[in-house]
């Protein structure tokens, strides 16, 4: 039987608008649970890094951030 968190996010998607350091970290944490989510940030350098390099250089240099951390610069995609 699937634990509480697994169901949860076998059910949801969820965005996370800002992407400076307390927005990563957020998007992070939900991110390495399992749960499908997107991050939105206005700094187009911030996204290209948080999906390429899996880090975010302006806000939260030398953190490694989950790979399945997504990140969008589009507020409706978002």
């Amino acid at each position: 039987m699937p634990s509480p968190p697994d169901i949860a996010a076998a059910r949801c998607r969820i965005g996370v608008i800002g992407g400076g350091s307390w927005g990563t970290v957020l998007a992070d944490l939900l991110a390495a649970k399992g749960f499908p989510l997107q991050l939105w940030a206005f700094e187009r350098e911030v996204v290209e890094q948080i999906n390429h390099q899996r880090e975010n250089r302006l806000f939260l240099p030398g953190i490694a951030l989950s790979p399945r951390l997504r990140a969008s610069h589009d507020l409706a995609e978002t």
